[in-house]
């Protein structure tokens, strides 16, 4: 966008949100606007999640005192984890819990969603 203002931004119909990280804040913002927002159903979204900066090893960084073993965690939360292990840490972001989204699960729906709106 090229106006990035809240005003701009509220012009809009509804906004398709693909997240990159588990916790987003443009999602919060939108979210508090009733933007109606399209995000990825649950079964997608440990695709879109998987190698946000929370995950990859590369930013890993913990504070002296706050190590946690691996074995302390009911499943792996990195790059290399399973999906199902993903799928678990996903459907805990607020992105897969709250209320008055849609959500979809293949592109074709998207568009139907998209279209139907206009």
């Amino acid at each position: 966008l090229s106006d990035s203002s809240w005003e701009n931004w509220a012009r809009h119909s509804a906004a398709v949100f693909l997240p990159y990280d588990p916790q987003q804040m443009v999602f919060y913002e939108l979210y508090s606007m009733a933007m109606p927002l399209l995000v990825p159903d649950s079964s997608l979204l440990p695709l879109f999640i998987r190698l946000g900066y929370t995950n990859l090893q590369d930013f890993k960084f913990q504070s002296p005192g706050w190590q946690l073993r691996k074995t302390d965690l009911a499943y792996g939360w990195d790059e290399n984890s399973e999906v199902y292990e993903l799928r678990w840490w996903s459907s805990l972001t607020d992105v897969s819990r709250m209320p008055h989204v849609m959500r979809w699960n293949s592109m074709p729906q998207l568009l139907y969603k998209l279209l139907r709106r206009s």
